[in-house]
Formats: structure tokens, C-alpha cells, sequence
């Protein structure tokens, strides 16, 4: 079972260098009773898949920081 929640998804639409315009996706969690956190990814190719493998790899940094590992 994950020990993160998702507290909120938000899309925004930022520039890029070139001044072309990029979807993001905002997404503010918690892991465990740490945070809130947020993580911003390109909307292109969002998926759940790939947000569920990015929330295990920040939890797992999170949980490793809070024991010194």
C-alpha cells in the first residue's frame, strides 16, 4: 500500500524557453504525515502509471531522509 495521498491535481499552462506554450499537471500530495509536497509534470504523456511510480520514488527519498538513509 502507498504511503502517499494526493491532496490535489491542477493543470496549468506555462512557456517554455521558446515562448511556446506546455501543459503541466501540478500534483500536491503528503507522505505519510509529511508535507504537503508538490511535483509539476509535462501533461504530455501523464499518466496514473507513471504518477503512482513518481509518488513511490518521492516517498521512498522522503522516508529515507526522515531515517538519516
Amino acid at each position: 500500500m502507498a504511503d502517499w495521498t494526493i491532496i490535489k491535481i491542477t493543470e496549468t499552462v506555462e512557456t517554455d524557453d521558446n515562448n511556446n506554450f506546455v501543459r503541466t499537471r501540478l500534483v500536491r500530495y503528503r507522505v505519510g504525515t509529511h508535507g504537503p509536497f508538490q511535483l509539476k509534470i509535462p501533461a504530455d504523456g501523464f499518466t496514473a502509471d507513471k504518477l503512482r511510480g513518481l509518488l513511490d520514488a518521492e516517498a521512498a527519498e522522503i522516508k529515507g531522509s526522515e531515517t538519516g538513509g
